[in-house]
């Protein structure tokens, strides 16, 4: 997607106060085994907000369970139980968000089958381009059409 690459490190603050730990220097987010594996929980990074230009970050996801994961942007804050209004991003049980009333109708989507997502291990880049107002998200090698 994009030349520039920066490693992110994650917030000690602005992240889930439970079931989510930071490792290998805070470059890691890790969400712990909770009972029900859809509990939403949240891990911003450190960088400094964005709003102009085009922006490239790429994750690495290692989810042995393949739980329920939500790839977005946000503004920088602090959430509750739930990002799902705010943050504007996906998941792969073909959901984009963000699911704010008032939101649904200025929401564009290619309406792609996002089920590719789901996996144990992947990289995942994410590229914003704020002037266009545009979000792509993709599995790292697999950028087609309909993926």
């Amino acid at each position: 997607y994009h030349l520039l690459a920066v490693i992110l490190t994650f917030s000690d603050e602005l992240k889930s106060n439970t079931c989510i730990t930071l490792s290998e220097d805070k470059t890691c987010a890790i969400k712990l085994d909770t009972p029900n594996e859809s509990d939403h929980r949240y891990a911003l990074t450190t960088a400094d907000p964005v709003f102009d230009g085009v922006h490239c970050w790429r994750v690495l996801l290692i989810n042995p369970n393949k739980s329920w994961f939500m790839w977005a942007v946000s503004r920088k804050k602090s959430f509750g139980q739930y990002s799902y209004d705010t943050a504007w991003g996906i998941s792969y049980g073909n959901q984009w968000f963000p699911w704010g009333f008032g939101l649904q109708n200025i929401k564009k989507t290619n309406m792609i089958n996002l089920h590719h997502f789901r996996r144990t291990e992947c990289e995942v880049d994410l590229l914003l381009d704020v002037d266009k107002k545009e979000l792509r998200i993709c599995v790292v090698g697999e950028k087609s059409k309909d993926k």
